[in-house]
């Protein structure tokens, strides 16, 4: 699926597609977390911090504060939630 129709991802290395026609899923999740670990990002990779969620994202903010995979849907759902807890008599 292309990325211009997937809203809240990010590809972490944009310039090349890192599932590539004919490798193993798991050698180029391999080979992602190398580079990253090479080009000491990795400590960018985080969970969502919803507990219902198992996606794990790269935080690309400068303040390395990302909390959710996707906010249109991890993030609204857990504001939503707070909201309704603070205003339930």
């Amino acid at each position: 699926m292309d990325q211009a129709r997937r809203p809240g991802v990010k590809r972490i290395f944009p310039e090349r597609s890192v599932l590539r026609r004919g490798a193993s899923a798991v050698g180029s999740v391999v080979r992602a977390v190398a580079e990253l670990i090479a080009t000491d990002r990795f400590s960018r990779i985080r969970l969502c911090a919803n507990e219902d969620c198992s996606h794990a994202l790269y935080d690309g903010t400068r303040s390395r504060t990302q909390r959710w995979h996707s906010y249109e849907v991890c993030g609204n759902r857990a504001n939503v939630a707070a909201y309704r807890a603070r205003h339930t008599t």
